[in-house]
């Protein structure tokens, strides 16, 4: 008897970092199911916003989550959600320099 395979997404992934979890680990089950085992389920993984956090750094994984979310849309053509362009998706200090102004642009 096998298990029905369980989708990880990426407000899933923020929470389990924010409760301890390794952040690459938790990121990675949803990038592997955002690329390979949920094709057909991207958008049910990327649909409900992560809670921003209360710490600077529950802040800046709730940013990278958001950027992975855009990436991940952008390359496969995904409509990419409306909450990772809220304010409290973005940091107010970058965490390293790139001289562009905005990935986005």
């Amino acid at each position: 008897m096998t298990s029905p395979y369980i989708h990880h997404p990426i407000a899933e992934a923020l929470a389990s970092i924010v409760q301890g979890e390794y952040p690459w680990y938790a990121l990675g089950c949803f990038l592997h199911d955002g690329w390979c085992y949920a094709v057909d389920a991207r958008e049910e993984l990327i649909a409900e916003p992560p809670s921003v956090g209360k710490t600077l750094q529950e802040k800046r994984w709730a940013a990278f989550c958001a950027a992975t979310v855009e990436e991940l849309c952008k390359r496969p053509g995904v409509s990419c959600p409306s909450w990772t362009s809220q304010p409290e998706y973005t940091l107010e200090l970058p965490l390293w320099y790139f001289p562009q102004p905005s990935q986005r642009e």
